[in-house]
This record gives C-alpha cells, structure tokens and sequence, in this order.
C-alpha cells in the first residue's frame, strides 16, 4: 500500500511515490506523527533504492479520535488507518492515489 501523488521538492526532483514508513501514536494527549518516505516511482522502492525524501505529518488532535481511536485500532490496520488520514486531512495527498 503507497500514494501516488506527484510532488516537487524543494531540489526540483518530483517524488512520485509515498511509502508509510512508521506511526507514532500518544494515547495520552491524543497526538501522533506519521512518517512518509517518498520514492521517485514504485519502480525505484521496489529495487530497494532509498527515498529521496523523508516527511513526517503531525495528526491533529482534534481529528485523533476520528481516525486513529482505540475501536478504530482494533478493527483496522494502523497503516491503513494513516493512509486514510493523509487522503482525508493532510492537503499534499488530498488528491493521491492509494495504490
């Protein structure tokens, strides 16, 4: 499971593939940060080439409980529950591609 979403950085390159590549969740203060890797194409992570570019996005804590509560936990994957943040919330995936 990645994202397909285009994106330039600040070097010019376009990351075209995004990987979820850790979750931190704080059930206390109900925080979080979901760790991206960005890969130029799912060709390049599938060789096992390193990304090219490292993101993390800080769940807001007024959306933790939508997508990350303890039901949701139990029935869900927790990386599947970060993809459906990052499409949902965060505004560079808002049009990915889940793939």
């Amino acid at each position: 499971m990645a994202m397909d979403m285009g994106i330039e950085n600040a070097s010019g390159v376009v990351v075209a593939y995004w990987k979820v590549t850790g979750l931190n969740l704080a059930f206390t203060g109900k925080r979080g940060a979901i760790m991206l890797g960005g890969y130029l194409s799912k060709e390049t992570r599938d060789a096992d080439k390193e990304q090219v570019q490292l993101k993390q996005v800080n769940i807001q804590t007024a959306l933790y409980d939508e997508y990350f509560s303890l039901d949701k936990l139990n029935t869900t994957n927790c990386i599947e529950l970060a993809y459906n943040y990052l499409l949902a919330v965060y505004e560079e995936f808002l049009d990915a591609e889940l793939i």
